[in-house]
């Protein structure tokens, strides 16, 4: 389903009027299957990230298979950002003074499972290009460059995950994508200190302070990139 009308409308202006391309995504990902606001949206996302591979996949719309042109203009990005953590990050900002920080816990657990839920671009196409042309050395070739940027390059575990899955529609390496697997299982582990205390103690002001510590992290790092960076601190201690 689409948008309302007049809530596309709002939501179209505000993309237009800002050089923030967060908000580009929020009304990318908000559109539904209303095809002139999803155009509208992901051309002016593409604008401002032109190196982002996220609004060149929202941007496909319905097509049904891509050829080799189009998968190789895909290859050209370097990156997936969706943004994800910056609802989070957003809601702080805008915390009145004063209100409980458990208030403020509860509300950006909220937030992470906006970003979880949030639309993904329709990613069948792509994958089924990547797997029927495998056969095909520049189709396989454009296909391994999409899924390593995803897998290198996303900014949320999400992104990576879904690297995973075109990675083996396009036939990466064995041995490349369980060792992206394992860093990913590594990587949650490397939050084991904030899951503990937000599953014991969800409203204390110790959860509160990690919490909000970590969604600085995500945005500024992305979700990937701070638990690589969490990853790496962990293995410094042990050293």
């Amino acid at each position: 389903m689409g948008v309302p009308a007049g809530e596309a409308a709002v939501t179209l202006a505000m993309t237009e009027g800002s050089p923030d391309p967060v908000i580009s995504a929020w009304a990318t990902q908000a559109c539904g299957s209303d095809g002139a606001c999803l155009d509208a949206s992901s051309r002016r996302w593409q604008q401002l990230e032109p190196d982002n591979l996220a609004p060149r996949l929202w941007a496909l719309g319905g097509t049904q298979k891509l050829d080799l042109t189009a998968l190789r203009a895909l290859a050209q990005a370097r990156r997936y950002h969706v943004h994800f953590g910056q609802l989070g990050a957003s809601m702080l900002a805008a915390w009145p003074a004063g209100e409980a920080p458990f208030l403020q816990t509860e509300m950006l657990i909220r937030t992470i499972g906006i970003d979880a839920a949030a639309a993904l671009p329709a990613l069948l196409p792509l994958s089924r290009s990547c797997r029927e042309g495998s056969a095909q050395a520049d189709i396989r070739d454009a296909c391994q460059r999409i899924a390593r940027t995803m897998l290198q390059h996303s900014d949320s575990l999400m992104g990576v995950g879904i690297g995973m899955g075109l990675g083996r529609a396009a036939g990466l390496p064995v041995a490349e994508l369980e060792a992206a697997r394992a860093m990913v299982h590594e990587a949650y582990q490397a939050t084991e200190t904030l899951d503990g205390h937000m599953a014991d103690q969800p409203w204390s002001c110790t959860s509160n302070t990690q919490l909000v510590e970590w969604v600085g992290e995500v945005q500024q790092h992305g979700e990937w990139g701070a638990l690589q960076r969490r990853l790496a601190a962990r293995a410094q201690l042990r050293r």
